[in-house]
């Protein structure tokens, strides 16, 4: 059989339309999320405070840092939860009073900076517990807690 004008244009355009959309899935396909492929758990890294610091002469205290999470060292995954509290503890770290106990939106991010803040105390001596809790989709997670003081 052989095809000539109007059959031989409509077989190209069949074929380029089947090649290019069977390439495009592929493409599509090689960076999508995979929950199996996914072994690394979320890292959390604080900006400020740093563990143990101390600070002071300022009205407001800002908690900074990023939470962010790979499905594998070379390709990024993704964050379903994430919790962050600070608590005025005592020197013995019994809990005082919470002054932020937020759930920060991270769901479907590959990661995510924050900067939350609340009012300096009026006076010095005061111990700050810090603690994150960040959980991805292959339900893996890490936990980071330190103190501050001001």
């Amino acid at each position: 059989m052989k095809l000539t004008g109007r059959g031989s244009s409509l077989l190209l355009l069949i074929l380029c339309v089947l090649f290019f959309t069977n390439c495009k899935k592929q493409k599509i396909n090689d960076y999508y999320y995979k929950v199996e492929n996914d072994v690394l758990a979320p890292e959390i890294l604080p900006s400020f405070p740093v563990a143990n610091s101390t600070i002071s002469g300022v009205s407001v205290i800002h908690i900074v840092g990023t939470v962010k999470d790979d499905e594998t060292p070379t390709r990024g995954g993704k964050l379903l939860s994430c919790t962050l509290r600070v608590n005025e503890v005592d020197g013995g770290g019994i809990v005082i009073k919470t002054l932020k106990n937020e759930n920060l939106p991270v769901d479907g991010l590959l990661g995510f900076s924050y900067n939350k803040s609340f009012p300096a105390p009026t006076t010095n001596g005061h111990i700050y517990e810090v603690a994150i809790v960040a959980k991805d989709y292959a339900n893996r997670t890490a936990s980071l807690q330190y103190l501050f003081y001001y």
